[in-house]
């Protein structure tokens, strides 16, 4: 696989984000990636509470959306340009050349350091998602008490 349509996708994003009216200067920059969380935990969310697939799927598109926008964002008050399907396919590349289950315990190769599972006290996938909900309930709150979307 040479292609991606990431940067397809982006300037499809800017467009809505200009045709609706969205926030669309530097100021609005950590509010796309607050909601690209928030997106993450709703589909977290969806996922927890047994939603039809399509439910979760549809949140995770949001969150694509999001992080898309920034990148696009970026681009736009920073005067640079950002090829986002060759950082993709650079970074999977990469990937695909670590060991087997790089970066997991119980993988070839084992991380070190404070985990965040420490912050329910576990260390299994049902600890990191509780923890990644309880960030992303953090962000929301940051987002609503002064950031509208």
């Amino acid at each position: 696989m040479e292609t991606c349509i990431f940067n397809e996708a982006k300037i499809l994003i800017r467009q809505l984000v200009a045709k609706k009216g969205f926030p669309d200067d530097e100021s609005a920059l950590i509010q796309k990636l607050l909601w690209a969380l928030i997106e993450l935990g709703e589909a977290g969310d969806a996922f927890k509470k047994g939603e039809n697939w399509d439910v979760v799927a549809e949140e995770l598109v949001d969150a694509i959306f999001y992080i898309l926008d920034f990148v696009g964002l970026i681009e736009k008050t920073q005067g640079i340009k950002i090829d986002v399907d060759r950082v993709f396919l650079d970074k999977w590349r990469r990937n695909m050349e670590r060991p087997r289950r790089y970066g997991q315990k119980g993988g070839d190769r084992t991380r070190t350091g404070y985990g965040i599972s420490r912050l329910s006290g576990g260390s299994n996938l049902a600890c990191y998602f509780s923890d990644l909900l309880k960030i992303l309930d953090i962000a929301s709150s940051m987002v609503n008490r002064g950031l509208e979307y």
